[in-house]
C-alpha cells in the first residue's frame, strides 16, 4: 500500500500540471517532494493502526484495514486539507499603496502539482 500511494500521487500531479499547463520548474518539483512526504506519511500510517489493531484484536487482514480507514480518514483529511490550502495561492489583503491587491505569483505551480495529485488519492 505504501509503495502504491506514491506512484498514485506523483501521476495526479503530473496530470495537474498538464491540465493547467505548467512547466515542471523548481517551484513544481518542491510541491512534488512534499506531496511525497505527505503521502508516505498518510500511508505509513495507516497501515501501522492496521497491524496494531490486527495484532491486538486478531481481526483479518480485511477487516483490520477496513476498520483502520475509518478511524484514520478524519485525520489523513486534516493534514491533506492544511496542506492544500497552505499550497494554494491566496490574494493579499487590501492595503493602501501601489502595492495594493498583489499576489506573491510563484507559489502557484507548488499548489497546483500537489492538489489534484491529493484529490486523486
Amino acid at each position: 500500500m505504501i509503495l502504491l500511494s506514491v506512484p498514485l500521487a506523483m501521476f495526479g500531479a503530473a496530470v495537474g500540471l498538464w491540465l493547467y499547463d505548467l512547466p515542471l520548474d523548481v517551484f513544481s518539483q518542491i510541491g512534488l517532494v512534499m506531496l511525497i512526504g505527505l503521502e508516505t506519511k498518510n500511508a505509513i500510517l495507516l497501515v501501522e493502526f492496521a497491524v496494531e489493531l490486527r495484532r491486538k484484536h486478531g481481526a483479518s487482514v480485511i477487516e483490520s484495514a477496513k476498520v483502520a480507514s475509518r478511524e484514520r480518514l478524519r485525520p489523513i483529511l486534516m493534514t491533506s486539507f492544511a496542506f492544500v490550502m497552505g499550497s494554494c495561492r491566496w490574494p493579499d489583503p487590501p492595503a493602501p499603496g501601489p502595492t495594493a491587491g498583489t499576489c506573491w505569483e510563484s507559489s502557484s505551480p507548488s499548489g497546483s502539482s500537489s492538489v489534484p495529485s491529493w484529490a486523486g488519492s
